[in-house]
Parts: C-alpha cells; structure tokens; sequence
C-alpha cells in the first residue's frame, strides 16, 4: 500500500478546526497553508459553518464523539508532527481533544483560541473557556490569541501594549508554555506588531501595515503557519518571524472585490 506520507513531504500536519465553506478560514486555510509549505494535511471537522465574505450565519458542531473518532483516525494511522487546533465549539470537543492529546505528548500543539468571528458571533460556548484554559492551554506548546481573545481568556481589559503583556504574562503564570500576542485589532501605525512571549521574556515582529479589504482567514493562516516552520525544525523565534512573512505575502496578493472581507492568496508561490 502507498504511504499516505511519501518522502517528498517535509512534514505532517493535523488541522482540528470548524468547516469555513467559502475557503478563507478555518481548516481550508489550515490545509491550504499546509500544503504550500509542504507538508502533507489531515484534518478532524468540528464544526459545519454557513459563512461568506460578510461573516457567520449559521455553525453547526459536529458530535464529540465523532470529532474525537476523526482525531485517532488520524493519529493511530500515522505519524503526525504537529497538531493546530482552532475553532471547538463547545465543552464537550475540548475535553475529548483534551483526552486525546495526554496520550501523544510528543507531538507539537499549536492553539488559536477561536472564541468568536470577526463580525462578533460567539464560536466557542462559555463554559467551554474554562476547560480550555485548564487542559489545552498548559498542552499547547504555542497559543496565539489575538487581542479581544487575549481579553476573555486573562480578564484583563486590553488598553497599550503594557496591558497586552500583563495579560499574556497572567495566562504564562496560568500554564500556558509560549504566547503570540497578534496586534491586527489594535493597528492604528504604520506597522503592524506582534509579541512573542515567553518565560524568558518578549520578542517584538513588525511588518509595514497593509491597506487591504482582504483578511478573512489571517489568524488560522498565522497559526497554522507557525505550526508547520516549527515541524520543519525551526526554531520558534524563527518560526515566527517566518509564519508573520509568510501571512503578509499572502496579503499582499489577495484579490480584492470590494465585497466584504476578502480571503487571502495562498498560491502566491505560483503567481
């Protein structure tokens, strides 16, 4: 039987994440970025999402069970290097994904915290947080919320930059391993800046603002990204800096319609 994982892929990656059905976020993005950079994708849906260019209207979660099934599909078949989990959903999806991950400790966690839509609807349930924090953040090697998610999961209202860094230091002392604090909601500069923290202390990455209507999928793209650098054997400063380069590319190639907010460009390798 042909391996799934020829030699030719660098990595393995698996996606756990809702559907985005118009392609520009969750595990389409996570696939798409997989892909391009070479490794080989799997994924585990949680969540069937009616979305477009102008947000959610409808999210369905997919059973728990049957998430979890999906999940040791994957990691009973083959060997995976790293995982990125996204949109959950709810309690029940972050305690079997929890469940799960205390039996491959090995491997690599990457969390983005997909606590809502950009347009502001709720993606993951209320008493789901309080799990999440407890079980997967302590898991995942790096968190990489953005800042209204860097608000919900610290309680700390977020004002400067001073207090983006107390709350990524609160959620460091709560057991998260590494933050990236991503910067896009607060850009009113020229650039746009991201944090990388760490228990030995921060590390800033700037990149020249772009004015764009496009951006439906850059955090699931940023996160994924990094995933797959640090699979590749890059160092997680590296990997970073890497993943943010690679994201703005993708911007800067997205097509613009001048309806909503457009996906990015994931083929620009090609353009």
């Amino acid at each position: 039987m042909m391996s799934l994982f020829p030699k030719d892929f660098a990595f393995s990656f698996l996606t756990i994440a809702g559907s985005d059905n118009s392609g520009g976020a969750g595990l389409q993005a996570d696939i798409k970025t997989a892909t391009v950079l070479g490794g080989y994708a799997a994924s585990a849906v949680t969540a069937i999402t009616v979305q477009d260019r102008f947000g959610v209207k409808k999210c369905q979660h997919v059973d728990a069970a049957l998430v979890s099934e999906q999940i040791l599909s994957v990691l009973t078949d083959r060997q995976i290097d790293v995982i990125k989990i996204g949109m959950l959903g709810c309690a029940d999806i972050v305690k079997k994904v929890a469940n799960i991950l205390e039996d491959y400790p090995d491997i690599t966690v990457i969390l983005d915290p997909v606590l809502a839509a950009s347009d502001g609807a709720a993606l993951l349930d209320e008493d789901a947080i309080d799990i999440l924090k407890k079980r997967l953040m302590p898991r995942a090697y790096v968190i990489t919320p953005n800042l209204p998610e860097l608000r919900i999961l610290s309680g700390i209202k977020i004002s400067s930059v001073k207090t983006a860094l107390a709350a990524g230091q609160k959620l460091l002392e709560d057991g998260a391993q590494n933050l990236l604090l991503k910067g896009g909601h607060a850009c009113i500069t020229e650039e746009v800046t991201d944090i990388l923290l760490t228990p030995e202390g921060s590390h800033k990455f700037s990149l020249p603002y772009l004015e764009t209507q496009a951006g439906h999928g850059t955090g699931c793209t940023l996160a994924s990204a990094l995933g797959c650098y640090l699979a590749k054997g890059h160092a997680l400063i590296d990997a970073v800096r890497m993943a943010k380069e690679y994201v703005y590319k993708t911007l800067q190639n997205a097509p613009v319609s001048g309806k909503g907010t457009d996906p990015l460009c994931h083929n620009f390798i090609m353009l």
